[in-house]
C-alpha cells in the first residue's frame, strides 16, 4: 500500500510560501500536496521521499499564477534516491513553469522509476469573496432569502466529478427582531439554487459565529461539472424572509472561499 495513502494521510497537504531554489525542501512520506507561491527568482525546489512505495504520488500546485521561465517550480529525486538509480521521467529533477501549472510524481516500484502527470489549472481558482461592515443591509430579492457575500467561478475539466472544496465564515450579531439561519448554496447557471449546509437558528439579538467546510464528494457526488458556471452563496434561509440578517444587523464578517484541487 502507498505509504501516503495509510489512513487518508495522503490528504496532508503543505503550504511552501516564497522558499529559493536554494534550500531542497523535502517532502515528508505520508505527504501528498505541496500548494507553491510566491516563487522567488531561480524557483522553489521539493524532493522527493528516500525509499517510496509503489504507488505513491506527490504533487506540487501553483496556486497564485507566480510560476514562470524564471520562477519556476519543481520536483525532484533525493541524493538518496538518485544513488539508488531513481529518476523523473529519465531527469533527476522536473520543473513546472506555467502560472497556476501542476504535477504529480507516482512511483512504479518495478521500473524504480518516478512517473509525471503535470497538467495546467486556472486564476479563477481558488476564488474568494469576503464582506466586512459594521452593517449590512444584504441583497433581498422578492422578500425572499439576503446574499451576505457570494462567488462565482467554473470548475475546470478533468472528469465528471471536480474535486472541490467549499469553505466559509460568518459572524455578527442578530437584530432585536426575528431570527437568523445562515446556509450555503449552489447555484448553476441557469439553474435553482441546492441548499449545501446550513446552521441552526439564531434568535433575536444573539451574536454567532457560523463556520464550516464541504467536499463535492461528501453529500453531493455528482453535481458539480466541469465546465459549468456556479454561484455559491452564503444567505438566510428562506424561513427568515421576514428577518434576515441584512435587517439591522450588526458587526458582519463573512466570506467564502471555493477551492479546487488539481485533479488525478
Amino acid at each position: 500500500m502507498p505509504k501516503n495513502a495509510f489512513l487518508g494521510q495522503r490528504l496532508i497537504v503543505r503550504d511552501v510560501n516564497d522558499v529559493p531554489g536554494s534550500v531542497l525542501l523535502p517532502f515528508a512520506p505520508t505527504d501528498a500536496w505541496a500548494m507553491v507561491r510566491n516563487i522567488p527568482f531561480g524557483g522553489s525546489v521539493l524532493t522527493l521521499p528516500d525509499g517510496p512505495s509503489n504507488g505513491d504520488w506527490y504533487g506540487i500546485a501553483n496556486i497564485d499564477g507566480s510560476a514562470s521561465i524564471t520562477h519556476p517550480m519543481s520536483v525532484q529525486v533525493s541524493q538518496a534516491g538518485f544513488d539508488a538509480g531513481q529518476l523523473i521521467e529519465g531527469s533527476v529533477i522536473f520543473p513546472v513553469n506555467e502560472p497556476y501549472g501542476y504535477a504529480i510524481a507516482t512511483f512504479n516500484e518495478g521500473g524504480n522509476s518516478w512517473a509525471i502527470t503535470f497538467g495546467n489549472g486556472s486564476a479563477l481558482i481558488p476564488v474568494r469573496a469576503r464582506t466586512q461592515a459594521t452593517a449590512l443591509n444584504g441583497t433581498v430579492v422578492g422578500g425572499g432569502p439576503s446574499v451576505v457575500c457570494e462567488v462565482t467561478f467554473v470548475p475546470l475539466a478533468g472528469g465528471a466529478a471536480p474535486d472541490l472544496e467549499i469553505s466559509w465564515f460568518v459572524t455578527a450579531q442578530n437584530s432585536e427582531s426575528g431570527t437568523f439561519t445562515p446556509q450555503i448554496t449552489a447555484t448553476p447557471q441557469g439553474g435553482s439554487p441546492t441548499v449545501l449546509a446550513q446552521s441552526a437558528q439564531y434568535i433575536a439579538g444573539q451574536s454567532f459565529c457560523w463556520k464550516g467546510s464541504i467536499t463535492s464528494g461528501n453529500g453531493f457526488p455528482g453535481f458539480f461539472v466541469a465546465g459549468t458556471q456556479y454561484t455559491i452563496a452564503l444567505t438566510s434561509s428562506a424561513g427568515d424572509a421576514s428577518q434576515t440578517l441584512g435587517f439591522e444587523t450588526v458587526g458582519v464578517s463573512a466570506a467564502i472561499r471555493v477551492n479546487q484541487l488539481p485533479f488525478l
